[in-house]
């Protein structure tokens, strides 16, 4: 199997850049997001997540010099990182899905000055986490759910929530059933006035 690549977009000929290898991992990035000039990268299996600052030479590896910087894995047993943001805080946020046979996911927090990781399972019970938006307005991070679980399982929940988590406590204080019947909250975007719009999968 092929490592992981990072590439970027030439606009003077309309082709991309092979930048070189970018994660550990041995599958694929699922999600991305930019902070402070560097794009984090985090990737299947383990959520393991990467940063590459594009203003200095590559040179892919673990160390505090490589870049891309492999960082390892999240932990906690979130394991497909199906979405992330960043900026709240200074913190990159990922939410995912848990590892196989298991039920209810995650929102993983990782702070780049103190290089640390959080991991928060089951912040809505039984189920993963789908989508993220930062509602800058009122500083809070509005998640979206699935009610699958890792592979190899069977949803116990009925129906996707969405809730409203607060970055600097790091804990949920919301939580509603948005689409009743919807088992997804596919994507989340948050609107310059403050509204969000939600995409489910029916």
């Amino acid at each position: 199997m092929l490592p992981l690549r990072l590439f970027v977009y030439d606009p003077r000929d309309n082709s991309l850049v092979n930048l070189g290898k970018a994660s550990h991992a041995t599958g694929e990035i699922y999600s991305m997001s930019s902070l402070n000039g560097k794009l984090y990268l985090c990737s299947y299996p383990e959520a393991r997540l990467s940063v590459y600052d594009p203003s200095k030479p590559l040179r892919f590896g673990d160390s505090e010099d490589s870049n891309p910087r492999d960082l390892g894995p999240m932990g906690g047993e979130l394991y497909r990182p199906r979405a992330m943001i960043s900026g709240p805080h200074g913190n990159v946020y990922i939410g995912g899905y848990p590892d196989y046979g298991l039920l209810g996911g995650a929102i993983g927090v990782y702070d780049p000055e103190k290089n640390e990781k959080r991991v928060y399972r089951h912040v809505i019970t039984n189920q993963s986490i789908a989508s993220l938006s930062y509602i800058e307005k009122l500083d809070l991070i509005a998640a979206g759910s699935s009610v699958r679980g890792g592979t190899g399982t069977r949803a116990v929940e009925k129906e996707a929530k969405l809730m409203l988590w607060d970055p600097k406590e790091e804990k949920k204080i919301f939580e509603i059933t948005p689409v009743p019947g919807a088992k997804t909250v596919l994507s989340l975007a948050t609107a310059v006035d403050g509204w969000f719009y939600g995409i489910t999968n029916d």
